[in-house]
């Protein structure tokens, strides 16, 4: 077989997706971000410049062959295929991810990504059209989905420390209120505190879910998910928090004249507010917003940068060929 041949091969074990790519050194955030829209346009301003930069994000080294890990400059395609030198193992770095899809190229989706990351609430349906040049409707929808779905891919760290747990009830902008509301609307809160043992500090990251689709009498499974074992945990009295001590967490309950409830209560009014300003909310997408609104929450102190970043770390992370590299990335980049 010809070394043109045994390419050949390899490039359609990549549109078959039979690879995978294992190299453990991919990149936390760092310092390598675009400090500005200004260095964002002069240093990605086109896609060949944006496959480098996911390049740099996975191989901080220099690209490392997954299969055979000779270290060497490889052979690149104007498509973005990337074949090594020494076995001719053909690598798509965007293949699986938001990135491969043929709407727009590369650098559109990053401007996307950055206006995510620099504005107080998600695109809009007509800022994703003009931006990736689209023209239907749907596939502009299924783009923004796309992008929120991210938002709920970038790492979040178990809360730790002392964790505020409770629950609340949602009011939906256009939602009839029936007697299936409390239901519908209702969702699991925990809130990092910054203060010390025993006490209820400043609010920190949080976690929200929607309850609808699961165990609404059961209080554990939400914070066996999020929170990390040993930590302080303050709820009211539930019956469905009896169990938290037996997990393992410390449990503090808190009678209501001592405001148990108070960061919750607070955090799920400015959940209630942020909610009624988003024009496509409704009970079968809920999840997707309230991750959009604990991600710009748990992020609102960064740079647009490194959220930026973290957004294409987390699309990187959807390809089946990173899926590996998930924890250990995820815990450095904490």
């Amino acid at each position: 077989m010809t070394r043109r041949d045994r390419l050949a091969v390899r490039r359609r074990d990549l549109q078959s997706g039979c690879r995978r790519i294992l190299d453990d050194r991919m990149a936390a955030v760092d310092a390598g971000y675009p400090q500005d829209r200004r260095e964002l346009e002069a240093s990605l301003g086109d896609s060949p410049a944006c496959r480098r930069y996911l390049e740099q994000l996975i191989w901080p080294a220099g690209f490392a062959c997954p299969k055979c890990g000779a270290a060497a400059e490889p052979w690149r395609t104007t498509t973005g295929l990337l074949a090594c030198r020494a076995c001719q193992h053909a690598v798509m770095i965007e293949r699986g991810t938001i990135f491969q899809r043929p709407s727009a190229p590369l650098h559109r989706w990053f401007e996307v990504l950055w206006e995510v990351a620099g504005g107080e609430s998600c695109i809009t349906i007509e800022q994703v059209k003009e931006t990736l040049g689209i023209a239907g409707d749907d596939a502009a929808v299924a783009c923004l989905r796309s992008v929120r779905e991210l938002m709920g891919q970038v790492h979040r760290r178990p809360l730790s420390g002392v964790v505020e747990l409770g629950r609340a009830c949602l009011e939906l902008p256009g939602m009839v209120i029936e007697e299936s509301w409390l239901l519908k609307g209702l969702v699991a809160i925990a809130v990092e505190r910054e203060g010390s043992e025993g006490q209820l500090g400043a609010i920190g990251p949080l976690r929200v879910q929607h309850l609808a689709q699961h165990n609404t009498s059961d209080g554990l499974a939400f914070a066996a998910a999020v929170i990390a074992p040993g930590a302080e945990v303050h709820t009211i009295a539930w019956k469905g928090y009896e169990r938290l001590a037996d997990a393992g967490y410390r449990h503090h309950i808190r009678p209501p004249e001592h405001a148990a409830s108070a960061g919750i209560d607070h955090t799920a009014s400015l959940l209630e507010m942020w909610l009624w300003t988003q024009p496509d909310v409704d009970w079968d997408n809920l999840q997707a917003h309230l991750d959009e609104f604990t991600f710009r929450h748990n992020h609102r102190s960064e740079p647009t940068g490194a959220v930026f970043q973290r957004l294409v770390l987390a699309a990187l992370r959807q390809s089946d060929s990173w899926a590996k590299l998930d924890r250990d990335v995820l815990r450095r980049s904490a």
